[in-house]
């Protein structure tokens, strides 16, 4: 009866820290000019303000929905959210369609959400329109799109904060989510362009 109960104990509190850890990788810090830069932003890791969303490790896909929560000093708070959009407006539904200038955040060096041309493709053929990859709706961030980024900006303390959702730490317009899953860290060199690491005689590029 005793070694069930130190099992059960031992299983409880290890259920208990993968969630903690889980938790913990979901946090999401305001992006700031990073004055030193490259790349352009930076994480501010000291902000009081994050954000968390409801599914850990949320990677954009099609029509997919995550909610945010906002919170100050690790509590939920209520703020308002709004997207920011290609052409650096804010909204609380959804984007007008952007310029090709403005389609892709990372180049043009701004803190938008992406309208990458097409969808789960970055085809331009003719008549290609650049509409947003996301829509929000109150707490509720809606996908349209595989990958891109979405900007949103949380009003707390009337103070601005700005973030990048899913968060891209480097400002590379690949999440951190996704780099350490697939990136240099899960597997050494498989993101090196002249590698081969599946040996199949091609290099990874």
């Amino acid at each position: 009866m005793t070694m069930r109960i130190v099992s059960l104990a031992v299983a409880v509190s290890a259920w208990l820290m993968s969630n903690a850890a889980m938790a913990q990788a979901q946090v999401i810090y305001p992006m700031v000019s990073n004055p030193a830069g490259p790349p352009l932003f930076m994480l501010d890791t000291g902000s009081p303000v994050t954000l968390t969303l409801s599914k850990p490790n949320w990677l954009p896909s099609p029509n997919d929905t995550v909610a945010i929560t906002v919170n100050s000093g690790g509590v939920p708070v209520s703020a308002g959210i709004s997207l920011i959009c290609p052409d650096a407006n804010a909204t609380t539904s959804s984007c007008s369609d952007a310029t090709p200038a403005q389609s892709n955040p990372i180049a043009a060096g701004t803190l938008t959400t992406s309208a990458y041309p097409g969808v789960c493709t970055n085809f331009s053929g003719t008549g290609t329109t650049y509409s947003a990859d996301f829509t929000i709706s109150g707490n509720t961030l809606t996908s349209l799109d595989c990958g891109g980024m979405a900007v949103v900006r949380v009003n707390v303390s009337n103070v601005n904060y700005t973030f990048i959702v899913p968060q891209d730490s480097d400002f590379d317009g690949v999440p951190d989510t996704w780099e350490a899953k697939f990136g240099p860290a899960s597997v050494p060199g498989r993101l090196i362009a002249n590698a081969a690491d599946d040996n199949d005689g091609f290099s990874n590029f």
